[in-house]
């Protein structure tokens, strides 16, 4: 049996500064759940759907592509304007970007031809871009 003065000395070391502090980290995580993340495995899918609905190979592989290295110049002007933009960083964010377009615009291209054999590794594709935006993230 829990103790009531157990209970009361928990909930009095907790301030109200601590108790705003985890609920805007349970909304936080809420946010990035069941809202940023159907958007971000959207954005992987979208050129997937456009050369599937289009056949055209090369304007697919660019919608994949283009966007990507658009995050990428962003990335690298913030990058470049902070105190420390070493060479390894550099070289870290474009082997990611790189990656993330390569994928994007493959899933694209591989869309646009429109055959089912093609299907799955559409999938996979999407699930390993997924995997690598994920993962550099910080």
């Amino acid at each position: 049996m829990v103790d009531r003065k157990w209970i009361q000395s928990i909930m009095s070391s907790i301030t109200p500064k601590q108790l705003f502090y985890s609920l805007g980290l349970s909304i936080t995580l809420f946010l990035l759940i069941f809202v940023f993340e159907p958007i971000f495995l959207l954005y992987s899918v979208v050129p997937i759907i456009y050369g599937w609905v289009s056949r055209d190979k090369i304007g697919s592989t660019v919608v994949g592509v283009v966007p990507t290295f658009g995050f990428l110049l962003y990335g690298m002007l913030i990058l470049i304007g902070t105190y420390d933009a070493d060479m390894s960083r550099i070289k870290m964010t474009l082997v990611y970007f790189g990656s993330l377009a390569g994928i994007g615009g493959m899933g694209g291209y591989f869309g646009a031809k429109r055959k089912k054999e093609y299907l799955i590794l559409i999938i996979f594709l999407s699930c390993i871009w997924f995997m690598i935006f994920i993962s550099g993230i910080d």
